[in-house]
């Protein structure tokens, strides 16, 4: 079952931008998922920072929905959008070595969610760097 959303009707936890969209879910393509980041990047980046950051949070929880998020692990989700890029590499090469080490097992496979979380943190860290 899809969710309809249009431009008019940002404000809530299902924001798409740039366009009309019709929003499946798991069924939408890698590649339209990244254009619609990029999209709601362009428009919160510009125009608020902060709600930039929320959007794009809820956006990712709402895109991975065949992963149930503890409210701890959004939480911790949310705390890593605000730290510093440093902080973020150390925190990718960590979870990229405890996969190494736990490669198939329950702990494992956690920690490759987080790892992708940051990853795709840093990847819109790198698209739009912020300017102080």
């Amino acid at each position: 079952m899809g969710i309809h959303c249009y431009e008019s009707e940002i404000g809530n936890n299902n924001i798409i931008v740039g366009g009309n969209y019709t929003v499946n879910q798991n069924i939408l393509p890698k590649e339209k998922i990244l254009n619609i980041f990029e999209n709601m990047c362009d428009y919160y980046y510009l125009k608020n920072l902060s709600t930039y950051k929320l959007r794009l949070h809820n956006f990712i929880l709402e895109s991975l929905p065949y992963y149930k998020w503890t409210p701890e692990e959004e939480q911790d989700f949310f705390i890593v959008l605000g730290d510093t890029s440093e902080f973020l590499d150390e925190q990718i090469s960590y979870y990229k070595a405890a996969i190494d080490v736990l490669p198939d097992s329950v702990d494992g496979k956690r920690l490759k969610w987080v790892y992708i979380k940051c990853k795709i943190i840093k990847f819109f860290r790198e698209l739009f760097p912020v300017n102080n």
